[in-house]
C-alpha cells in the first residue's frame, strides 16, 4: 500500500526552545493512502496534493498548541504550509511537486497584488 505521512513535527512551536523539546512521536500526524492514484498523471497528482492539504489542515488543527488568538492562527498557518511542503518533498513525485509549486506561485502572485 502506498502511503504518505503528514506531520506537524516542530511546526507548532511558538518558540525555537519549544520546537526543540517537541517529541516527534507526540506530534500529531496522519497517513494518506494513494494506492488508487497514478502519481504520473497530472489529474491524480492534483488529487494527491488535495489529500496532502486536507491532511495537513487536520493535523495542524489537532495540535494542542493551536488556538484562536492571532499568534496561534499564525502558528497554525505556518504549520499547514510547512507540513504540506514537507509531505510533498518526502513523497518525491514530480507531478505532485509541480502541482504544489504552481499553487505556491499563484499564492505568491495573489499576495503581491
Amino acid at each position: 500500500m502506498n502511503i504518505a505521512t503528514v506531520s506537524a513535527i516542530a511546526l507548532l512551536a511558538a518558540s525555537a526552545a519549544h520546537a526543540e523539546s517537541l517529541d516527534a512521536q507526540r506530534a500529531p500526524q496522519t497517513t494518506i493512502a494513494y494506492a488508487d492514484l497514478n502519481l504520473k498523471s497530472t489529474a491524480d497528482a492534483n488529487l494527491m496534493l488535495g489529500r496532502i492539504r486536507n491532511a495537513a489542515a487536520e493535523v495542524c488543527r489537532a495540535s494542542p498548541a493551536v488556538g484562536t488568538s492571532h499568534s496561534e492562527i499564525v502558528v497554525r498557518d505556518d504549520c499547514f504550509r510547512e507540513a504540506v511542503e514537507r509531505a510533498v518533498t518526502q513523497l518525491n513525485a514530480p507531478k505532485v511537486t509541480a502541482a504544489f509549486e504552481a499553487r505556491a506561485d499563484r499564492l505568491k502572485l495573489a499576495r503581491a497584488q
